[in-house]
C-alpha cells in the first residue's frame, strides 16, 4: 500500500480529497476475517481408490521401504467467508502443532484424507470435522490480530496520503518562490491578482475533479479560516436579532439578509469586486473570485423539511467547485426553538446528497459535507446556523381584527 501511494499519479492525488483516497487505499488492502463454513462441505464423489504408503499406518503394518497398501482418498471441499490470504498468516497465538494442513482453491478449503478401505465412514467424518475445528480456531486467533491491525492500516493510509500531498505542495511552493521566470506549459494553472482590501479573502488551490488523471488545475476556493470568520460575523450579527426581537420581528428574509450584508462588508471591503458580499437572486450572500462563487449563504425563515431541503438543493445548484463553502442561515419564528434545533441534523442527514456530519460548531450551528450535484465524488461544505427571532406576542389591549 505504501509503495502504491508513493507511485500514485500526482494529478489524481492532488485532485482527490484525503478522505476519498484513504478510503480507496484502505478498502483496496483491507482483509476480511475468514471463517470456514464447516456444515456446508461437499465430498468429491466417487472416492478415489489409491495405493497408500504403509508407513502411514505403523500400528497396523510393519512396513518395508516402499511398501503400499490399498486405500481410499476422500476429498472434502468446504466453502469459507473472508480473505484467503489470512489462511497463510501465523497469529500471535497458536498451538504447538502449528497451522492445520489444507489447501485453498478459490473460496474453498480442500481437505484430503487417505484412509484404509476398511475404516468406518464415521471415523473419516470425525477426522474431517476435527481438522475444520482446528482451522476455525486458528482463524479466530488471526481475527483477533486483524482487529488490532485494521485501524493501523487506515491511519497509515491517511498519514501517507497527507505526507505525499504535503510533499507535492511543498515542491510547487518552492518553484513559485524562486526568482526565475517560469516556462508555462499549455496545461499550467493560471494565477490571478486580488485587490488590496482590509481583510483579504485568500483563494487556495482546489481540484476541479477529484481523482482525475488530467493535469492538476487549481480553482479558487475559500480558506477554512476565512470561512470560519465569515460565519462568526454572521453569528455575531444575528445575535443582535435575538437580543432585540421587537426591532426585527416584522422584517422579511431579504431585510434580515441586508443587515448581515452591511456587517460583512464592514469586514470585507465592498470595493473588491471579487471579494464583495453582494446580491445574486433574492436571498444570496455571495463571495466571488475569478468570476466563480466561492461562498454562498442563503437566509431562510424556518419552514420545516421542505423549505430546508429546497435551500440545500438551491445551494447545490449554485456551487460547482469542490471544497466550495456554503451556509444556510435560518431565522426561527416559532415559539419552541429547542424543537426546531432537534430537527436539523436528522433532516439534513436524510437529504440524498448528504455525505457525512462534520461537527457541531455551537449549540445552534451544524457543519456537514455534501456531495456535489453533478459529481458525487466532489464535496461541498455546508454549515447550518439557526437564530431565534420570534414574532412579538400580541398586545392584549389591541382588539382583534
Amino acid at each position: 500500500m505504501l509503495r502504491e501511494i508513493g507511485q500514485f499519479d500526482a494529478n489524481r492525488l492532488q485532485s482527490a480529497t484525503t478522505e476519498d483516497l484513504t478510503k480507496h487505499f484502505y478498502e483496496r488492502y483491507l482483509l476480511h476475517a475468514a471463517r470456514v463454513l464447516r456444515d456446508e462441505g461437499e465430498l468429491d464423489s466417487p472416492a478415489e481408490e489409491v495405493q497408500i504408503d504403509a508407513a502411514h499406518f505403523p500400528h497396523m503394518f510393519r512396513a518395508r521401504p516402499g511398501m503400499k497398501v490399498p486405500g481410499v482418498r476422500y476429498v472434502l471441499r468446504v466453502p469459507f467467508e473472508g480473505s484467503p490470504e489470512l489462511f497463510r498468516y501465523q497469529p500471535s497465538t497458536s498451538t504447538m502443532s502449528g497451522t492445520p494442513a489444507a489447501s485453498i482453491d478459490g473460496q474453498q478449503v480442500v481437505l484430503t484424507s487417505e484412509r484404509l478401505s476398511t475404516e468406518a465412514p464415521e471415523v473419516v467424518e470425525a477426522g474431517f470435522r476435527s481438522v475444520m475445528d482446528e482451522i476455525n480456531q486458528h482463524l479466530g486467533w488471526v481475527k483477533s490480530d486483524l482487529e488490532q491491525w485494521l485501524p493501523q492500516l487506515r491511519r497509515t493510509a491517511q498519514e501517507t496520503v497527507d505526507a505525499r500531498k504535503q510533499k507535492l505542495g511543498d515542491v510547487q511552493n518552492a518553484v513559485a518562490r524562486m526568482g526565475f521566470k517560469l516556462k508555462e506549459r499549455p496545461d499550467a494553472a493560471k494565477t490571478f491578482p486580488t485587490p488590496e482590501v482590509r481583510r483579504k479573502v485568500q483563494p487556495v488551490a482546489a481540484a476541479p475533479l477529484p481523482g482525475s488523471p488530467a493535469p492538476f488545475k487549481p480553482e479558487p476556493t475559500l480558506e477554512e479560516t476565512e470561512y470560519d470568520h465569515i460565519l462568526s460575523v454572521i453569528a455575531r450579527s444575528s445575535l443582535v436579532f435575538e437580543r432585540s426581537p421587537h426591532a426585527f420581528a416584522i422584517m422579511d428574509e431579504e431585510t434580515l439578509r441586508t443587515h448581515l450584508l452591511v456587517q460583512l462588508n464592514g469586514h470585507y471591503d465592498g470595493q473588491a469586486t471579487g471579494e464583495t458580499f453582494n446580491f445574486e437572486g433574492k436571498t444570496d450572500i455571495l463571495v466571488r473570485a475569478q468570476g466563480k462563487n466561492i461562498f454562498i449563504g442563503e437566509c431562510k425563515i424556518w419552514g420545516g423539511k421542505k423549505e430546508l431541503w429546497a435551500a440545500i438543493d438551491q445551494l447545490l445548484g449554485y456551487l460547482q467547485w469542490r471544497d466550495t463553502k456554503a451556509a444556510i442561515i435560518i431565522f426561527n419564528r416559532n415559539k419552541d426553538f429547542s424543537a426546531v434545533l432537534a430537527q436539523i441534523r436528522p433532516l439534513v442527514e436524510s437529504h440524498p446528497k448528504f455525505k457525512r456530519f462534520e461537527k457541531q460548531v455551537s449549540e445552534t450551528s451544524f457543519r456537514f459535507a455534501f456531495k456535489q450535484r453533478d459529481d458525487e465524488a466532489r464535496e461541498m461544505t455546508l454549515t447550518v446556523l439557526l437564530f431565534n427571532v420570534p414574532l412579538p406576542a400580541p398586545d392584549p389591549a389591541t382588539p382583534a381584527p
